[in-house]
């Protein structure tokens, strides 16, 4: 495993001249600089996010909204790690146990205090729009949590709503069968 290259943004304090910045905006210029390190948005397999409070405008999964605003491929999987204060050192752990497998891995702290103080999580205040403007403006009325991200991979594949409904069904009554066998014995499952 190697390091390949290294960027982030200049560090300001809360109110100074990064206060303006959208947190998504702010991790996709870090992505974007990586990318431009490791010879392109398509040398980047996968994003880790630590973010100690992801709320507000740091919300909504930041790392999936970041790619996106990117210029990584929107397929690209992105994750976000809270790991409180070392949010970013346990983001660099996660990445760097995916790295070790082969993978190449952005791993990008992100805190904008700014527009989302220390202990906001705690508040339960609105701290900023998740995923900011541009975002809006290249997808307009597009929605990224997950679920949206699948129906239009499914509509994209030619899967209707209703069969994805079905194959869940059918999915959950398996994993109910597969539940009473096991606890009536008739299933077992190595422990390994």
């Amino acid at each position: 495993m190697a390091v390949l290259g290294v960027a982030r943004t200049p560090l300001a304090p809360a109110d100074g001249a990064l206060a303006g910045w959208h947190p998504v905006h702010l991790t996709a210029l870090v992505l974007d600089a990586l990318a431009d390190v490791v010879a392109g948005a398509s040398g980047i397999d996968e994003v880790w996010v630590g973010c100690a409070e992801p709320v507000g405008a740091q919300g909504a999964d930041l790392a999936r909204a970041a790619v996106v605003a990117s210029s990584l491929a929107d397929t690209t999987p992105a994750f976000v790690v809270d790991g409180a204060e070392v949010s970013g050192s346990a983001a660099l752990r996660a990445g760097a146990g995916v790295a070790a497998g082969g993978s190449r891995v952005a791993v990008v702290g992100v805190g904008v205090a700014s527009a989302v103080p220390d202990g906001a999580s705690a508040l339960g205040r609105l701290y900023g729009r998740p995923w900011g403007d541009a975002l809006e403006a290249r997808l307009p009325g597009e929605v990224l949590p997950p679920p949206r991200l699948a129906e239009r991979a499914a509509a994209d594949a030619g899967v209707a709503a209703a069969d994805l409904v079905d194959w869940a069904r059918r999915s959950r009554e398996r994993r109910d069968v597969a539940a009473s066998a096991t606890a009536a014995g008739r299933l077992v499952v190595d422990e390994r």
